[in-house]
């Protein structure tokens, strides 16, 4: 059985370059929620 993080870290030797670079994505992916929900809001209130 291949896990995420097995498929996350297929091209990576050290561990620890991986889990920073999945905590990496992670971060990333909270901005740009955070920024796309900041967006719509502004964009309602504009009206």
């Amino acid at each position: 059985m291949i896990s995420f993080k097995h498929i996350m870290c297929s091209f990576e030797r050290a561990e620890n370059k991986c889990v920073y670079r999945v905590a990496l994505n992670h971060l990333n992916f909270q901005l740009i929620v955070f920024f796309i929900k900041t967006n719509l809001h502004f964009a309602e209130s504009s009206y």
